[in-house]
């Protein structure tokens, strides 16, 4: 059986954030989670830092 390779288009946005000392793992995500947020308001294929 042949496999027939489709074009899709694909859009990726991402939120990082750095560990501060101190902070707790939740803190890190809750940062990120916005950060991503954010990127994906500013269009597509975009990366925000928190």
């Amino acid at each position: 059986m042949e496999r027939v390779l489709r074009r899709t288009d694909r859009h990726h946005s991402a939120g990082v954030a750095t560990l501060r000392p101190g902070e707790p793992p939740e803190s890190l995500l809750a940062r990120a989670d916005l950060a991503l947020y954010a990127a994906k308001e500013r269009g597509r294929n975009r990366i925000a830092a928190a």
